[in-house]
């Protein structure tokens, strides 16, 4: 013979609702990396190595190689904040910074970092 439950033998529980799968932004860009002439047969390569969306920013971080003359002379990693005020690119500061990074680069370096932002801008 089956034994009904007590109303004090039972438990409620909460249903808890799905967790939204994490956009992995990384895999959503086309170009995640980009090269930057820093002069006399120097150039950086910037990589994309990890995207988080906080608020209207995105904090890329970013593993950065460095080349002399086609040789690997140096590498390590940098963060940036790209912030967008309706729904366009808006400044890019550089962690530790507090100013719009874009302002102390040369043309070149603007372009590459806001085009990298702009394809941000589609999440």
């Amino acid at each position: 013979m089956k034994k009904s439950p007590k109303p004090s033998d039972t438990t409620i529980v909460e249903k808890a609702e799905p967790t939204k799968a994490a956009v992995n932004y990384l895999e959503n860009i086309p170009s995640r990396s980009f090269v930057l002439s820093c002069g006399s047969g120097c150039a950086m390569t910037y990589t994309a190595k990890e995207i988080e969306k906080e608020e209207s920013a995105f904090r890329v971080k970013f593993d950065v190689q460095m080349y002399v003359d086609e040789v690997e002379s140096d590498s390590f990693e940098e963060t940036y904040e790209f912030h967008f005020k309706d729904n366009e690119l808006d400044k890019i500061v550089k962690e530790g910074e507090k100013g719009d990074f874009l302002q102390t680069q040369m043309p070149e370096s603007q372009r590459s970092f806001t085009e990298f932002g702009q394809q941000l801008e589609k999440f």
